[in-house]
């Protein structure tokens, strides 16, 4: 057994060990990524890797990247700006890993159960915490909005891996179904208004994609969703809730379109490379709040557009725009041109997730959420080389 094969190995089993704790605990997915990134490294520099890469989306991180970096320089606390470009390029590892390492349907479909299982510890935790009245379940997160995060990404993997028939066995597609049914109940009881509407747009929008290549199927998925969404509006707490989402006076709401005042002030006084990355907190609470803000103590903008706009300017909304866009344009034309190519479905899906929910939370700058949605667009890119 040689160096490389034992590298391969042990890069494989630390994702492995990754997507075990991935919903579970941010310290030991920390650990996992960390140690398997040393070990790739180490490897590159024994054998370059040769594996094929996406370089349109090498180019779109990049730019982002150049972007954040400018915005460090010119920051209002450069050390600030420059730990927040450290912490960008290290949570995009799980993308590098995931493309590199999987390497055949098997590792994939492990990968992809133990991702499973880990929701689905979470989900159990979650929901007995809802049945026993907390409607804002963060599970074992310290934040509602973490686990809100972690759900709005893996019910739509979870689903098109188990609809897609020609990925699995009826069993695993039975499983990941399941799980994804139990997640959508540990999401309710999370409570974030934000994750409802983006798996709301996400669920709806792949039953239309149904209909168009599969119209018996897409109807009943499309009729199960409606159904399932008149009960949920018939459910005192849930419709309390939902409610809420257009009473501009619920303090929620009044308090983010305060911070996303502060935010175009601050890109206003900063147009072309904004605060410095990572600098909101820093100049918000002493020069950018509004009298009227209840809440004094928010370091970020509750908006992931809002976010970039003030922190790095018209240069890094720009790349952060193009980035995304780069990644929803090439995605669809390759489900468009290839309705069987699931992956690109997943990532298109899980993608659209991401950005519905960062218009009202900064995920982007969750380490724990945004590392997975790098690992779960490495899965994809992995899924439809292994596929192709």
């Amino acid at each position: 057994m040689n160096f490389i094969y034992k590298m391969d190995k042990a890069i494989y089993y630390l994702l492995i060990l990754y997507a075990l704790v991935s919903s579970i605990s941010i310290a030991a997915a920390n650990v996992a990524i960390t140690l398997a990134a040393v070990l790739a490294m180490v490897r590159h520099i024994k054998e370059p890797i040769t594996v094929k890469y996406d370089k349109g989306l090498a180019t779109a991180i990049g730019m982002f990247l150049v972007a954040v970096l400018i915005s460090a320089i010119f920051a209002y606390k450069p050390s600030v700006g420059f730990h927040r470009l450290f912490t960008y390029l290290y949570r995009i590892f799980p993308l590098v890993l995931a493309i590199f390492f999987i390497k055949n349907k098997e590792q994939l479909v492990k990968v992809l159960i133990v991702m499973g299982s880990s929701i689905l510890i979470a989900d159990g935790h979650a929901i007995w915490q809802g049945v026993h009245g907390n409607y804002r379940t963060a599970s074992f997160s310290s934040h509602p909005m973490i686990l809100a995060g972690y759900l709005i990404q893996m019910i739509p993997l979870l689903l098109v891996v188990g609809f897609e028939n020609q990925f699995t066995s009826v069993q695993k597609r039975s499983y990941f179904i399941g799980v994804a049914a139990i997640s959508c109940g540990a999401l309710v009881y999370n409570g974030t208004r934000g994750a409802w509407i983006a798996a709301g747009v996400v669920i709806f929008l792949y039953g239309l994609l149904k209909v168009k290549y599969n119209k018996k199927a897409g109807i009943i998925f499309l009729t199960a969703c409606l159904f399932t969404g008149m009960l949920a509006m018939n459910t005192p707490f849930i419709k309390d809730r939902l409610d809420t989402i257009t009473d501009m006076k619920y303090q929620s709401n009044s308090e983010r379109l305060l911070l996303w005042k502060s935010a175009w002030h601050m890109f206003l006084d900063h147009p072309l490379v904004g605060i410095g990355a990572g600098n909101f907190s820093e100049v918000y609470k002493p020069y950018y709040i509004s009298p009227e803000a209840k809440e004094r103590e928010l370091g970020h903008a509750h908006n992931n557009f809002m976010q970039m706009l003030a922190e790095t300017g018209a240069i890094g909304i720009s790349t952060f725009l193009y980035m995304f866009g780069y990644i929803l344009v090439t995605m669809y034309r390759r489900y468009l041109l290839n309705s069987q190519d699931m992956w690109a479905l997943v990532a298109f899906l899980v993608t659209i997730s991401l950005l519905v929910q960062g218009c009202t939370e900064y995920n982007f700058g969750d380490s724990a959420v945004i590392r997975m949605y790098w690992f779960i667009l490495g899965l994809s890119y992995a899924g439809s080389r292994i596929s192709s």
